[in-house]
């Protein structure tokens, strides 16, 4: 699964706009996408994000947006925004898309962990940050799997567009169907993909290729005789069960294929128009960093 953000409070802007400093909420998270103009490279600024300094910006109320040039989220170091296109929007949170706080959730909750759904993310050392919905009476809170001691409610923390999100229903509660809707992105979208483990959502409800992702040695990724040393791509498929591909390619560059890993049948996936299915989020497994990656969309 993957995150979007809410279509309703979308703000296309320049850095002078008293009018997108009066839409912003201090109590919601928002980000800067950078649109335009023209086709970015990996080196250049279109479709990278960086996080609004919300509260700044609004005590400010100098007609200036500020940005968190520190914070973690922001996909590259912060540019000179002078001449670039961008977009602000809202962060999406845990409320948002499976209920909790003051909305009525959207999955099962319990009193106990181990009664109730979770939603679980990975983290930035390759594991797993799980947080499970509490329900008690009229009370909706998201609290975190990984602390017992930690009773607050993680309803509103943001999840990054782009990020990989593993639901897991108890079994007992049964299949259920969620729907979220948002905007649809039309600019290149950045996925800064950091030496092993990314857990990546779909940027856009499209089917794509290897190919069209850009997955190729030409845009750094590393390929090997093997599936042992080659950039990996992994989709789970149940509970417990990964798909693995890795990019097979030579050094000359005669040879690029993405082939599953361990499969009976040297198939070639390169250009498999359903490779990456519209709604599902993979593993990528990185040899080196790729911190310009990006994927361009229609």
């Amino acid at each position: 699964m993957s995150s979007n953000s809410t279509p309703t409070a979308r703000i296309e802007t320049s850095l002078t706009s008293s009018s997108t400093v009066s839409a912003l909420v201090v109590s919601k998270k928002y980000f800067l996408e950078v649109t335009g103009p023209g086709m970015p490279s990996e080196a250049e600024d279109v479709g990278h994000r960086f996080e609004v300094d919300v509260v700044t910006t609004v005590a400010a109320n100098n007609a200036t947006i500020y940005l968190d040039s520190g914070s973690s989220l922001n996909t590259g170091a912060v540019p000179d925004l002078t001449g670039l296109t961008f977009l602000i929007r809202p962060h999406t949170t845990l409320a948002d898309v499976f209920g909790g706080g003051a909305n009525p959730p959207r999955l099962t909750g319990a009193t106990f962990m181990e009664d109730a759904d979770e939603v679980q993310f990975y983290n930035d050392a390759g594991t797993l940050d799980a947080y499970w919905l509490y329900v008690n009476s009229s009370v909706y809170q998201w609290r975190s799997g990984n602390d017992p001691t930690d009773l607050s409610d993680h309803s509103g923390l943001a999840i990054p567009p782009g990020t990989g999100i593993i639901v897991y229903r108890q079994p007992a509660n049964g299949n259920l169907g969620l729907v979220h809707t948002g905007d649809v992105r039309t600019t290149p979208f950045r996925i800064p993909l950091r030496a092993g483990y990314n857990f990546s959502g779909n940027p856009a409800p499209l089917d794509s290729s290897p190919f069209q992702r850009k997955m190729t040695r030409a845009h750094g990724f590393k390929g090997a005789g093997s599936g042992d040393t080659a950039d990996q791509v992994h989709f789970l498929n149940a509970d417990t069960i990964w798909r693995m591909f890795y990019y097979r390619a030579n050094v000359s560059g005669s040879v690029q294929q993405w082939r599953q890993y361990g499969g009976p049948d040297p198939i070639d996936y390169m250009h498999d128009p359903s490779f990456f299915n519209d709604d599902t989020a993979c593993l990528y497994v990185i040899q080196a960093p790729l911190p310009g990656y990006w994927i361009q969309l229609p």
